[in-house]
């Protein structure tokens, strides 16, 4: 169902300029931040109520250390294993999906 609801807004997002990509292999639940190539976020923490309040999730930031490196080339690869997801695409969802996503919207904060 979070999956759905991560789906729902996929339109809104694109159409304000985020670039999403799907990694079509799996599932990947680790959040990884990579700025400047010099820092990185590393963790499993969700933006969402649930990860700041009742859940014990934690995140490590590293700065100019060697494993940056090891966390680019990880992205690279996880890019080339990703498709790129597309407004066009998003707009031929039909109905019915379209419906539920919303629909789970409403319980996004419990989900």
């Amino acid at each position: 169902m979070v999956y759905e609801v991560t789906k729902a807004n996929f339109d809104i997002l694109i159409k304000k300029g985020v670039k999403i990509y799907e990694y079509t292999p799996g599932f990947i639940h680790g959040k990884v931040a990579l700025a400047d190539d010099r820092s990185a976020l590393v963790g499993t923490v969700n933006m969402d109520f649930r990860s700041y309040y009742l859940h014990y999730e934690c995140g490590v930031w590293v700065h100019d250390v060697d494993c940056i490196k090891d966390i680019k080339d990880d992205f690279e690869e996880i890019f080339k294993a990703s498709h790129l997801v597309t407004l066009e695409e998003c707009m031929k969802t039909n109905f019915i999906v379209r419906t539920y996503r919303n629909v789970l919207k409403v319980f996004s904060p419990i989900l």
